[in-house]
């Protein structure tokens, strides 16, 4: 028995395991070129997913190049072409030559040189039959808004497709980057902007655009990528705008060799927990908010039902902070007179917004808030929250329909939303 048990042993077995191959570097005019790998994680599965291959340039006395001085190099289109397609070789080459498993490969490719210069089709076939590796790990980087010839460029991106490629739309969301060509290009993956990543963490309203944003890109069919994420804060931001990958220095900074990080599951597991202990936090203090105006607004509606006298039962809840309007609504929805403001809110605050708070002819009838009402009179209704038209700020509304014998009135009153 113990001589079979020897017997499954190589002498291989016995060797200590063989280092990854040193990664290659090709020359440019001069200089070394050489590769750089990116992780892109993503949040749900707390790790790698793929790598995005970016160039690094040395010159022969050891000065580093920025990208933007090695592309600067090229004096014409077909030059610029060889660069890039030098640039693409590299990365498959040294991406082939290391341990992964399904993960992505993404490459930047230069889409206006697909317009100018129209080409060999094939390159890219050649490049993957080369290294051996299958086209749908392979993810192309386009700059949509570099190309106007749209129908051209979809017509590379088709060609590209139809290898088994995926395709990805790079800094959306800088420069003259549009839905249109989301909608017409179909890109599998969207990659958003790192300045926007950054307003978006300086600014609550550009965060909450960014998560309409992702959810629109989500609605064309497209994973989303947020790019550029730095602090623990940006990453978090992710998180709560629902963004599909994430990459950025604060998980790993670009090097030549693609490597396990056994501590990426710890980093997500922390940034997921502090996430929901943020929540559980942010509803606790929310409920409490929504509480203390809902008792509040009760007691003015029954005193209305009462006394019929609307601007003397909505007094004390005039007097709370968070309190935009109170307002009437008829049965049809039409808004029985101008509403009260609160004192606060001073007389010139919402001029801008003049012509959209004139109450006659308006009917919120297509408002939840008031046919909802209707359907339950004498409860409560706490709408979702929206943009109120008449000053464009994020609120609530408080609504109930109160019988008044020969017909229903809906009392209403919009509040301050809560933060989420």
């Amino acid at each position: 028995m113990q001589g079979a048990i020897q017997h499954r042993f190589q002498e291989s077995d016995l060797l200590p395991p063989q280092p990854h191959p040193a990664p290659l570097s090709r020359h440019y005019r001069g200089n070394a070129l050489s590769s750089h790998f990116q992780p892109i994680y993503s949040i749900a599965h707390r790790c790698a997913v793929g790598y995005e291959g970016l160039v690094r340039a040395q010159r022969w006395d050891g000065v580093s190049l920025t990208p933007a001085e090695l592309f600067a190099l090229p004096s014409t289109s077909s030059e610029m072409l060889q660069l890039d397609r030098l640039c693409r070789a590299l990365h498959l080459e040294n991406f082939a030559r290391q341990q992964t498993e399904q993960q992505w490969l993404f490459l930047n490719l230069n889409s206006q040189l697909l317009i100018s210069e129209q080409p060999d089709s094939g390159f890219t076939r050649r490049m993957l039959a080369d290294f051996a590796i299958p086209a749908h790990r392979i993810v192309i980087e386009i700059l949509e808004n570099q190309v106007q010839d749209l129908g051209s460029l979809k017509g590379f991106i088709d060609h590209l497709r139809a290898l088994g490629c995926l395709i990805a739309v790079d800094d959306f969301g800088a420069g003259s980057s549009n839905f249109d060509r989301i909608w017409q290009l179909e890109p599998d993956i969207v990659k958003i902007d790192r300045q926007l990543v950054q307003r978006a963490a300086e600014s609550s309203r550009v965060g909450k655009m960014l998560s309409g944003i992702i959810d629109l890109l989500h609605g064309a069919g497209s994973q989303v990528v947020l790019e550029g994420i730095e602090t623990e804060q940006q990453a978090m931001l992710a998180i709560e705008a629902n963004a599909d990958m994430v990459q950025g220095y604060y998980f790993a900074k670009p090097e030549p060799r693609i490597a396990n990080r056994p501590n990426d599951r710890e980093r997500f597991d922390h940034l997921l927990m502090r996430r929901k202990t943020q929540r559980t936090q942010l509803r606790y203090a929310k409920d409490l908010y929504i509480q203390a105006l809902e008792y509040l607004f009760r007691v003015a509606a029954q005193r209305y039902q009462l006394s019929r006298d609307f601007s003397a039962s909505c007094s004390q809840l005039l007097q709370e902070p968070n309190t935009l309007r109170c307002y009437l609504l008829d049965e049809s929805g039409e808004q029985i007179h101008s509403g009260i403001t609160p004192h606060h809110t001073g007389p010139d605050s919402n001029r801008r917004f003049a012509p959209l708070q004139q109450y006659r002819n308006a009917s919120w009838s297509h408002r939840p808030y008031h046919y909802l009402a209707l359907e339950t009179p004498g409860q409560t209704q706490i709408s979702q929250p929206y943009l109120s038209i008449t000053d464009s700020r994020l609120c609530i509304t408080l609504s109930q329909a109160i019988d008044l014998g020969n017909r229903l009135s809906v009392f209403c009153c919009d509040f301050l939303c809560p933060e989420e």
